[in-house]
């Protein structure tokens, strides 16, 4: 696997995303144009199309294109085990374990595609609900399109986010097939900026860890809501590493530092 490959088998999910989310903006924009009296639609007219359009696009665009997610997600595991360099007994049935650990996480894929979609559609209708119950379907248009323009690069993230998931996950299934696994420390890594999430630094900070532990750590911590401190609000809230990741892995020697 080159990073060419892995870069074109996200591109290719991320251009059918892409193109599946202009295609649902613009069947949305055609209802309510096809509603309009005199110029005119209801708000809740507007609004419940909307709902019924944009609400059920995460499962309509994982549906679609659900042969390159899983392919998205396997290359992107094979990569990270490849890129751990290790001496393995034989990777059995992992991958498939790792795919569906992928697939069904609560915090993975089209849960982010549905937070994305209801983020759009609450800035979509506090904008309406200004205009008042019956709008001008110009305003209503021009409206939705500036709001929905604006988020045409998040599903790009998310597939970037989901793939370095897969491959950190692939790393951590390699490592477990390792022969000398136990001569290691296993690290979790969180980027270093002003958005990394708490949860993740506390994570961080309570390395290094068996492999067991990270594993564990990564497969089911990463998804459950830890209470931490929010450094910058200073008060206490629930946090979900695993909820827009920007984290990794990484293995040193026992008697070694993670660098």
């Amino acid at each position: 696997m080159t990073e060419k490959q892995l870069k074109d088998s996200q591109m290719q999910v991320i251009k059918e995303m892409a193109r599946s989310w202009t295609a649902a903006v613009q069947e949305m924009l055609e209802r309510w144009y096809q509603m309009a009296r005199g110029g005119l639609v209801r708000l809740s007219d507007a609004v419940g199309e909307m709902r019924a359009i944009l609400g059920e696009w995460p499962e309509r665009v994982y549906a679609t294109v659900a042969g390159l997610i899983d392919r998205m997600f396997s290359d992107s595991y094979r990569d990270g085990a490849s890129a751990a360099e290790v001496e393995a007994w034989g990777m059995g049935p992992s991958e498939g374990q790792a795919l569906a650990w992928m697939k069904n996480s609560p915090n993975g894929l089209v849960p982010a595609l549905r937070d994305l979609t209801r983020g759009v559609q609450r800035r979509i209708e506090r904008g309406l609900s200004r205009m008042g119950s019956v709008i001008p379907v110009s305003s209503a248009l021009r409206l939705a399109m500036d709001v929905a323009s604006r988020v045409v690069s998040r599903p790009e993230l998310i597939v970037r986010t989901e793939s370095a998931k897969a491959r950190a996950l692939g790393r951590i299934y390699a490592w477990g097939h390792d022969r000398y696994r136990d001569r290691y420390h296993y690290w979790w890594i969180a980027m270093d900026d002003d958005r990394t999430k708490d949860v993740s630094l506390l994570f961080e900070r309570a390395g290094p860890y068996a492999w067991q532990q990270i594993r564990h750590l990564w497969e089911f911590e990463h998804d459950q809501p830890q209470l931490v401190r929010n450094r910058h609000t200073r008060g206490m809230e629930m946090q979900v590493s695993a909820w827009n990741c920007r984290c990794t892995v990484a293995r040193t020697p026992r008697g070694a530092v993670a660098v």
